[in-house]
């Protein structure tokens, strides 16, 4: 008897998985965990890994940088060109120079971490776009995870965040703001079917998985 309660309380959380996982940490009353290192990461999973990362590194996701070249694109192809289409052109040019000298994306981190940490009822073989997006809306949402998530798991995540002396909350809603005034120029030079493919957030998780697999 005390060897089977020995073995429903050592149950391994996945024990179809060949990888070694480990317990990474415990907020809002659910239990994520991680790969020990990134060469144990299974492919699936670690070409979003890879994914992320760059996005982290551009300061931006690829469906903003699509919808920026549909937006140059849109402007260049106007007859008779104007004054103010070079104006919009140099607008969005500026946009991405702001986006290079972004300390982080607040979003993208979440996006990174959301792909290095899981949970019991995920597959850790793989990515689920739309499950983790709920799981990122989670974090955002609960002021409690927000607030530890913040100061422990990104930045073991993004090392360089342990020696950010600014505000998380307050960096993450002045870079966000911007985001949104970038995504708006943006929108202004786009179709609209091209808009509906920016801000539908489905559509681009669908593209993602698509992408990816």
């Amino acid at each position: 008897m005390f060897e089977k309660i020995k073995s429903i309380f050592n149950k391994k959380p996945f024990p179809k998985s060949e990888q070694i996982i480990e317990f990474a940490f415990e907020s809002g009353g659910v239990k994520y965990y991680r790969h020990t290192s990134e060469a144990n990461i299974p492919y699936r999973r670690a070409l979003k890994v890879i994914s992320i990362y760059n996005e982290l590194d551009m300061k931006c996701t690829r469906a903003y940088l699509t919808a920026h070249t549909k937006a140059i694109n849109n402007i260049l192809a106007k007859t008779p060109f104007k004054s103010t289409d070079l104006f919009e052109l140099m607008k969005l040019n500026n946009q991405l120079s702001e986006r290079l000298e972004f300390i982080y994306d607040t979003d993208l981190v979440y996006k990174l971490a959301s792909v290095v940490y899981f949970d019991e009822n995920e597959n850790p073989e793989d990515y689920d776009w739309t499950y983790n997006q709920k799981k990122i809306d989670k974090w955002k949402n609960d002021k409690s995870i927000n607030d530890f998530f913040l100061t422990m798991p990104i930045a073991d995540l993004v090392p360089f965040l342990k020696d950010f002396n600014m505000n998380f909350d307050s960096y993450s809603q002045i870079q966000m703001e911007q985001t949104a005034q970038h995504l708006a120029s943006i929108c202004t030079n786009l179709l609209e079917v091209q808009k509906q493919d920016l801000l539908n957030p489905s559509k681009y998780l669908w593209q993602e998985e698509a992408r990816l697999n």
